[in-house]
């Protein structure tokens, strides 16, 4: 009988030590991170408030005499929800001779007024050069939201030849925005 005792103790006494390794168990513990959303950002570039094609008509002189010029503003904006850098290149059309005798400058203003004095206090970024397919823009950043006034000043230099009488040039101001 002692035998059997002997037995049901290391029997009871090993079932305890098997009952109480669950219970070691519930002493870790455990979490869960949920990830956050995932969206992308979208950048919407504007000119004069108007996505696409713009007609920048404010720019356009009929009957130019040597010597004249004209001031135009052009508010290029950021209508998306992320920061771009924006760039401008230029095609020119029409009479090659009177778009390489034009000179063209542009500069961030204040405001969207373009007078020759706006333009005189602007930032210049791109300095006043013969050949309307010269003009550029590179690198400009713009944040999320924000504008900038362009001040565009156009002229005919006063030493224009009479070669250039009854001529006619064209310029379009292509912009692309990068997200930056």
């Amino acid at each position: 009988m002692r035998v059997q005792r002997a037995r049901r103790i290391r029997l009871i006494l090993a079932m305890g030590v098997v009952a109480a390794l669950p219970g070691l168990a519930a002493c870790s513990g455990g979490g869960q991170a949920n990830a956050t959303a995932f969206s992308t950002g979208t950048i919407s570039l504007t000119l004069n408030s108007q996505t696409g094609e713009v007609e920048f008509t404010d720019l356009s002189m009929d009957g130019m005499k040597p010597g004249a010029d004209i001031y135009a503003a052009l508010t290029v904006g950021n209508a998306g929800s992320g920061d771009f850098t924006y760039s401008m290149s230029t095609e020119q059309s029409g009479n090659a001779d009177l778009a390489d005798a034009l000179t063209l400058g542009i500069a961030a203003v204040s405001g969207g007024s373009c007078t020759a004095s706006t333009y005189q206090g602007g930032t210049s970024v791109y300095t006043d050069t013969a050949g309307l397919s010269k003009a550029a823009i590179t690198g400009r950043a713009l944040p999320a939201g924000h504008s900038e006034h362009l001040c565009f000043h156009a002229q005919l230099p006063s030493d224009a030849g009479d070669n250039l009488a009854s001529e006619a040039a064209d310029a379009t101001f292509n912009f692309t925005a990068q997200q930056s």
